[in-house]
């Protein structure tokens, strides 16, 4: 029973250690920065500074102080100078969408209601014309169903798959780019060894869709 005892202790302290240590992020710091909108709540942004996370709302800024995973305990600025500094009595969460990007943020704001879902903004990037016309042609997604690429209005860049109108694509970095007129659709473009363009990934909330460049 004695033996038990002290072996049933040691893992509770070992438990109880891991926890304080905390496991890390599932993502790296930059992952997580960005604007995250609810209709009702407003916007948090999300920013990195050094090899901390900070949360701005139009009155306030946090300190986003790492607990386990993807959660943080919301610090305020002005209370960091303190020897312990007290966060807000509840924990921020990133949620992950099924392509792996962070893509909400949640907070138990309210007692007695779910958790507040914040989701994020996509943030349009500019791009010149010359700049999209590599990402220009045909790519096929079956052996007789080709989805093709193309710029129109000289600065816009659209694709189009066999059945489905025409969708516009809106540059949101590193060679992806977001659906204007469907939330949760994404089409990134895969380059080779000599950065060239060989294929893309429609990324849909089912699953995703590769195509070879023709």
């Amino acid at each position: 029973r004695k033996k038990e005892k002290t072996k049933g202790k040691k893992k509770e302290e070992e438990t109880k250690e891991e926890e304080e240590k905390g496991v890390p992020t599932a993502h790296a710091l930059g992952d997580f920065a960005g604007s995250f909108n609810h209709p009702g709540y407003g916007t948090i942004k999300v920013t990195t500074r050094n090899d901390s996370l900070f949360a701005h709302t139009p009155q306030f800024e946090f300190w986003l102080k790492h607990k386990n995973f993807d959660y943080f305990t919301p610090i305020p600025i002005e209370s960091l100078g303190e020897e312990d500094p007290e966060g807000l009595p509840f924990i921020m969460g990133f949620e992950t969408d099924v392509n792996g990007r962070v893509s909400a943020v949640t907070m138990p704001l309210e007692a007695g209601l779910d958790p507040i879902n914040f989701k994020r903004k996509v943030e349009k990037q500019q791009m010149e014309a010359s700049d999209l016309e590599k990402y220009v042609g045909q790519y096929a997604l079956a052996p007789t169903v080709l989805a093709k690429v193309y710029i129109k209005d000289e600065k816009i860049l659209y694709v189009e798959v066999p059945g489905q109108p025409e969708y516009e694509l809106v540059p949101i970095g590193n060679d992806a780019f977001s659906l204007k007129a469907l939330n949760g659709y994404s089409v990134e473009f895969n380059k080779n060894d000599a950065g060239e363009i060989e294929g893309l990934q429609l990324v849909q909330p089912n699953g995703t869709v590769k195509a070879k460049k023709q």
